[in-house]
């Protein structure tokens, strides 16, 4: 539920499933989770409120993708900038090995 919630941007459900100790890092079948549904889908009131929990910041899915390096592939600098204002470590690489700047090279993001 926390990841349909997170998906389509409906941050009261979102609200309402972490107060009742929803497992904020429990992957889905495509092993994203909620903050990378987020992300993905743009979903910038949900990732604010994910955003207050611990450890949402260093999850990695299956390809080793941070939220970080996600919304870098994804062009969206609005929300790279508000995940390093939180703490995200741009120094990390996914599973390739490849850094923040490859994977913004790679999509066409410089």
């Amino acid at each position: 539920a926390l990841h349909c919630a997170s998906a389509s941007g409906k941050v009261e459900c979102v609200k309402f499933l972490l107060s009742r100790q929803a497992k904020i890092l429990l992957r889905n079948g495509d092993t994203e989770t909620p903050l990378g549904l987020a992300i993905n889908n743009k979903q910038k009131s949900v990732i604010n409120e994910l955003l207050t929990h611990d450890k949402v910041l260093e999850a990695k899915n299956f390809w080793g993708l941070t939220p970080v390096l996600m919304a870098i592939a994804n062009g969206d600098f609005g929300i790279v900038e508000q995940l390093i204002k939180r703490g995200a470590d741009t120094a990390v690489r996914d599973l390739d090995g490849n850094t923040a700047l490859h994977i913004a090279a790679a999509n066409g993001n410089i």
